[in-house]
């Protein structure tokens, strides 16, 4: 007899864990959606500029952290823009039943801006030559796109002039809070290159000489990388 209850008392343990497991889990299931998203603080961009940065979509379904990669891309936006302070805070957020209001502050912060520009290398020219081809000087504002197109413009200079390994490396450090950073530029133009003759490998259905009036590279100077981009480009006509 004792034997019957213990198995009924066991079997009924069973039932209320599996009641309990399926209220719980039904209250899981109740999904949270994004009723509205409210930005404030942002001055530079439109709110919803910003909201389309953070990629909290209106009716998506909300889990606490999803923005995480949305603030992290909000914050680089505001960098590409010289506003290296910027922060995000948030968000605010306020549930109903079914759904959550999100509210971001953003703080822009002061920008930041280029207060010194230096050049150092074993240059093969003045350094004046080289200070010339930068757009990036004192006063203006640090923006990774700018720095990185004066990067390609002294990595062409070089490459058409001889130098097809030289090495262009800015340098920068923005701590917390800095409005101002120096920008310095190390060089190393690598060795001068000169092209002392052209081969050809691979199937040839095309004279070699034939290729090497397409190919017109000056033989005997230096190296000139548009002079190889267009030999190249001739080839492949062929």
């Amino acid at each position: 007899m004792s034997k019957v209850k213990s198995q009924k008392s066991r079997l009924r343990s069973r039932v209320w864990a599996a009641v309990f497991a399926f209220c719980v889990m039904g209250g899981e299931a109740v999904a949270q959606r994004v009723q509205d998203v409210t930005v404030r603080g942002s001055r530079l961009v439109a709110s919803e500029t910003v909201v389309g940065w953070l990629g909290v979509r209106r009716g998506s379904v909300w889990k606490a952290g999803a923005d995480r990669r949305g603030v992290e891309r909000l914050i680089d936006a505001y960098r590409d823009r010289g506003y290296w302070n910027a922060s995000v805070v948030g968000p605010g957020v306020q549930k109903t039943h079914e759904e959550v209001s999100l509210t971001y502050r953003v703080e822009e912060g002061e920008p930041t801006r280029v207060d010194a520009v230096s050049v150092s290398g074993t240059l093969p020219v003045p350094v004046e030559v080289v200070v010339a081809l930068l757009e990036v000087g004192v006063g203006d504002l640090l923006r990774p796109a700018d720095v990185e197109a004066d990067a390609g413009a002294l990595v062409s200079y070089f490459e058409q002039s001889g130098y097809p390994y030289a090495s262009v490396t800015p340098q920068v450090d923005v701590g917390a809070g800095d409005t101002s950073v120096p920008l310095a530029w190390v060089i190393e133009p690598g060795p001068r290159v000169s092209i002392d003759g052209v081969r050809f490998s691979g199937r040839q259905t095309t004279r070699e000489d034939v290729l090497i009036r397409e190919a017109a590279l000056p033989i005997g100077q230096v190296y000139d990388q548009q002079s190889v981009d267009r030999a190249t480009r001739s080839l492949r006509r062929l």
